[in-house]
C-alpha cells in the first residue's frame, strides 16, 4: 500500500474541459491543446476527493483552480421534476392497485372500504393526467377500476 508522501509525488495531469484525469503515459499520447490547458494533480489530492464524497455534489472542475473539486449538482429541470413525481405517482397506484382488485372481486365500493386510499388514488390518477398533458406525454391505456 502506497504512503500518503508516496502518492503526493505520483502526477497525474486534470483535464479542465474533459473533467478527467490522465496518468503519465496517457498524457504524452494528447494534442498540444490538450497539454496545455491540463493542471498536474497528486495522487494524494486524487484520493482525498474520491474517498471523502460531499453528499449534492459531484466531481468537476474548479475555474479558479483548474483543478478538480466537488461543485454542487445541477439543479433538476421542471421536466426532470415532472417525470419524477409521475414515476411516484404510477408507483403509489401500482402499490395500492391490490385494494382496488379486491374490493372489485368482492363487489364492494373501494371510495366505502378504503376511503382514504380511494381520495390519494382520485388525486393521483388526476395529477397524472395534467402531469402526462403538460409533458405531452400519450396517456397510456389503463383501465383503474372506479369501484
Amino acid at each position: 500500500m502506497l504512503t500518503d508522501e508516496r502518492r503526493k509525488q505520483i502526477i497525474y495531469y486534470w483535464d479542465p474541459v474533459e473533467e478527467c484525469y490522465y496518468i503519465g503515459r496517457q498524457f504524452v499520447t494528447k494534442s498540444e491543446e490538450i497539454k496545455a490547458r491540463c493542471t498536474q494533480i497528486t495522487n494524494y489530492e486524487w484520493r482525498q476527493l474520491i474517498e471523502n464524497p460531499v453528499e449534492g455534489k459531484h466531481i468537476g472542475n474548479d475555474p479558479a483552480t483548474n483543478k478538480p473539486a466537488y461543485i454542487d449538482d445541477p439543479q433538476p429541470s421542471t421536466e426532470e421534476l415532472l417525470r419524477q413525481e409521475l414515476s411516484e405517482l404510477k408507483q403509489y397506484l401500482s402499490a395500492t392497485d391490490y385494494q382496488a382488485i379486491k374490493c372489485g372481486e368482492l363487489g364492494l365500493s373501494m371510495a366505502t372500504e378504503y376511503p382514504e386510499s380511494h381520495a390519494k388514488r382520485t388525486e393521483a390518477r388526476a395529477r397524472i393526467n395534467e402531469i402526462e398533458s403538460t409533458l405531452s406525454i400519450t396517456p397510456q391505456v389503463i383501465i383503474y377500476p372506479s369501484y
